[in-house]
């Protein structure tokens, strides 16, 4: 195989990794977990939890946070909502320098306990 065949094979196949859901802009990412709700704070969504402070979160490479029926949501490069604002989440990633939440890969929706289990 020539080497320009060789890099354009490296390439499509870098491109196409890019383009997974979950991995985009996440190769060799922190492996911690922030779980947490969701919530409005002066137009940017954070993740609050009882007596700790909100962590601010930088969201994967292509999200981007905006308004969905009437609540703040993250959505993906394609338009999908992602979690929204009262949401409960776990997303994967690391604390950066500032103490902003580095998100990496997908963004998991808690569900809801059930009557049962509350």
């Amino acid at each position: 195989m020539s080497t320009v065949r060789a890099r354009a094979a490296i390439a499509r196949l870098l491109a196409l990794a890019l383009l997974v859901p979950g991995t985009a802009g996440c190769l060799g990412c922190p492996a911690a977990l922030l779980s947490g709700t969701l919530a409005d704070q002066g137009g940017e969504l954070v993740v609050v939890n009882p007596d700790t402070p909100a962590v601010h979160v930088q969201w994967p490479f292509g999200d981007s946070v905006r308004e969905v029926d009437g609540r703040l949501s993250v959505v993906d490069p394609l338009g999908s909502v992602q979690a929204a604002e009262g949401d409960r989440v776990r997303i994967g990633g690391g604390l950066g320098s500032d103490d902003t939440w580095m998100a990496c890969g997908s963004i998991e929706r808690i569900p809801a306990p059930t009557p049962q289990e509350a």
